[in-house]
């Protein structure tokens, strides 16, 4: 007898999130995808995540996925095996939510950080518990998908990757490697935790639910690989991975994926707009500064058509500012420097705002920066070489932009600079 071909399950996924995203609001729809989900004993922090848009379809196991099939009226057998679709049936999980998440037998290495194991058991009860979250934020680039006439924002899951995972997993030939979760400190938030010493080492009890910021795709292969072995054995998979447990600012974190990003070359444009150099330093304190750009600013080109409020993104605008002679020689300079570049670029922005030309372009604000410190250091001639410059840009014309590409991802900063520039 011939072997069932099953469907892909990116395009499960796909399916999947086109129909949350189509009836978020819909009361009959919420209703059977909570009691699916509750009568299985998962989270009801999963649905209300999945409904507000803070978790996604991609990060869900496949036992929560089934759930969601059913809500759905997808034929789940399609895109999973006969053991995982009969082993949900019989499974009932714990129903009951928690409040806190315990990490064993951790080593203390500083007040802030700690290192210790993850048990594969013990990775599936948070995933499952929804116990972790993925902050966008902090994350690699982010996947663009528009679903009807909007553009939605989700984490870029290599599913092929996680699938790698899970099997490598089941073989017992997955190397052990260092994940990193962590508690972010903010002026937003106040995470609690506390540790209790036994022996040489510490419980650490954390009663936020940490950020996953560093091995996301191995946390959903490990957990499929759990559930898969315990559809066909009835018994948990053994084994472990090496965790590092840290309670740190945004700064940090980002710092962390960014290493992290530098083990994989995962897109580049994303890692400049995260790397903590003096450019992105730099280019922070002039957003923060300026009226126009403030909360305004992405991180990538693909970001910029979420909203059309965005005005541009830092990764063009960091290799912008490296093109341009700038000094980064002390604080001060940086301080000051910034915050004139944005009175500028406030300025600028005020008169040109009135015209269409100017709107949806966010490549031509390499050129603004740009202008926008040639006017610092050219204080005695400012008036003119202002008006000249609106002047300028007022007369775009279509050849100019088809020329310049400057709708285009990919595009010269330096002909875009020159064609603009007044000095």
């Amino acid at each position: 007898m011939n072997s069932i071909v099953l469907e892909s399950k990116e395009k499960l996924i796909t399916e999947l999130t086109k129909i949350i995203n189509k009836k978020f609001t819909d009361k009959e729809f919420i209703k059977n995808l909570n009691q699916e989900f509750l009568k299985k004993g998962f989270s009801a922090k999963t649905v209300n995540l999945l409904l507000n848009r803070e978790k996604f379809a991609n990060e869900l196991n496949n036992y929560q996925l089934v759930a969601c099939c059913r809500a759905c009226n997808i034929n789940e057998k399609k895109y999973f095996g006969e053991n995982i679709v009969k082993s949900y049936d019989s499974y009932i999980g714990e129903k009951r939510e928690y409040n806190s998440v315990t990490f064993e037998n951790m080593l203390k290495i500083s007040d802030e950080e700690y290192i210790g194991t993850l048990s594969y058991k013990k990775i599936y009860e948070l995933m499952s518990r929804n116990q972790l979250y993925y902050d966008l934020n902090f994350q690699r680039s982010p996947k663009i998908v528009k679903i009807g006439k909007e553009y939605v924002q989700i984490p870029n899951v290599d599913i092929e990757a996680t699938k790698k995972i899970e099997n490598a997993a089941l073989n017992r030939k997955l190397e052990s490697s260092m994940g990193v979760l962590g508690l972010i400190l903010s002026e937003n938030s106040d995470p609690k935790w506390n540790e209790k010493k036994n022996g040489e080492v510490y419980d650490l009890t954390v009663f936020d639910s940490p950020a996953i910021l560093d091995f996301m795709h191995r946390l959903i292969g490990v957990t499929n690989a759990v559930l898969k072995n315990f559809s066909e054995t009835g018994q948990y998979l053994d084994g472990y991975m090496i965790l590092k447990f840290v309670i740190a600012t945004p700064e940090r974190c980002r710092e962390i994926v960014y290493q992290s990003f530098l083990k994989s070359q995962t897109d580049v444009n994303y890692l400049k707009a995260i790397d903590n150099s003096n450019y992105n330093t730099f280019l922070e304190k002039i957003i923060n500064n300026s009226k126009c750009l403030r909360n305004k600013v992405v991180k990538t080109f693909e970001e910029t058509k979420m909203n059309s409020n965005i005005l541009t993104y830092k990764s063009i605008l960091i290799d912008a500012l490296k093109s341009m002679d700038i000094e980064f020689d002390n604080m001060y300079t940086q301080r000051i420097k910034s915050k004139e570049m944005a009175e500028n670029i406030d300025i600028i922005y005020e008169l040109l705002c009135e015209s269409s030309k100017f709107k949806n372009m966010p490549n031509l604000w390499v050129s603004i920066l740009n202008e926008s410190y040639l006017l610092c250091e050219n204080k005695d001639n400012y008036d003119n070489m202002l008006m000249e410059y609106v002047d300028k840009i007022l007369s775009i014309t279509n050849d100019d932009i088809k020329e310049l590409k400057i709708n285009n991802k990919v595009f010269s900063i330096k002909s875009v600079i020159n064609k603009f520039e007044v000095k």
